[in-house]
């Protein structure tokens, strides 16, 4: 028997359908039969097979809302599973199986739940690069073009479409995070994720030079660790074996003389 949504079960209640009828009903079928209508906006999820099954394998997937906070729309992560409780991108307990988030999804598409997003997370090998504004009308502009091609990694368009999302493998040096039109994230952010994919760019590929040159780039060189100059350098204590050697010698004979060196 399958479990729909609360706004599906109560149309058909309401058009009459029994509760054993309302079971055996696939969510296609159910969703249908109900008339109750999907917002365009929660259509993001354009192909499921085409996400990695690599990313698909790990349990760092939540769903995302629109939410408008300060006058701008955003896009909030929220536990899949979990009647509106925010989730957190440093925090795994607040993370579920790609499985979770897409049949939270695909049961909610029609109320709040808007798509589904992965996590970048320290323990994993994977980085993300936000391409902004760089596809209007799905026409990729010649910069963002070809910095997909320099990374040459899994690529699709993001859930407005006027942008790109670029996964690789690889770990960014440290440094800053967002230039416009550039945000790169291997940790601490999440991704929405649509299957949109870029043709010819379906596999995900080891591109740690590749990311650290873009990021110097975007970014500048990373600065150098101030050190101290020699003058305002403190000497070497010393240990107390040598103390305890011109200790002695300043009591011998010819302490006095030894004295004025220190």
């Amino acid at each position: 028997m399958t479990t729909h949504s609360a706004k599906v079960r109560d149309a058909l209640q309401a058009k009459g359908y029994s509760d054993a009828q309302i079971g055996d009903m696939t969510d296609a079928q159910a969703l249908a039969a109900s008339g109750v209508e999907i917002p365009a906006k929660h259509l993001t999820v354009k192909s499921v097979d085409a996400i990695p099954q690599e990313l698909r394998e790990l349990d760092q997937w939540v769903i995302w809302k629109y939410e408008t906070r300060n006058g701008k729309e955003t896009k909030e992560p929220y536990i899949a599973g979990v009647r509106n409780r925010l989730a957190k991108s440093n925090d795994p307990a607040t993370w579920r199986p790609f499985k979770d988030a897409l049949l939270h999804w695909q049961h909610q598409q029609h109320g709040g739940c808007a798509g589904i997003g992965f996590v970048f997370s320290e323990n994993d090998p994977y980085a993300g690069v936000d391409l902004d504004h760089c596809a209007p009308g799905s026409q990729i502009e010649p910069w963002a073009l070809a910095e997909v091609e320099t990374l040459d990694s899994y690529t699709e368009y993001s859930v407005s479409g006027q942008g790109l999302h670029v996964i690789v493998r690889g770990k960014l040096p440290e440094g800053r995070r967002r230039k416009d039109p550039y945000e790169m994230y291997d940790s601490g952010r999440y991704f929405t994720f649509t299957g949109n994919t870029l043709n010819g760019y379906a596999a995900i590929g080891d591109r740690q030079p590749e990311l650290e040159a873009l990021h110097q780039r975007v970014f500048g060189a990373p600065k150098e660790q101030a050190t101290t100059s020699p003058s305002t350098q403190r000497p070497p204590a010393l240990d107390v074996d040598d103390q305890d050697l011109i200790e002695r010698a300043t009591r011998a004979g010819n302490g006095p003389k030894f004295a004025q060196l220190f």
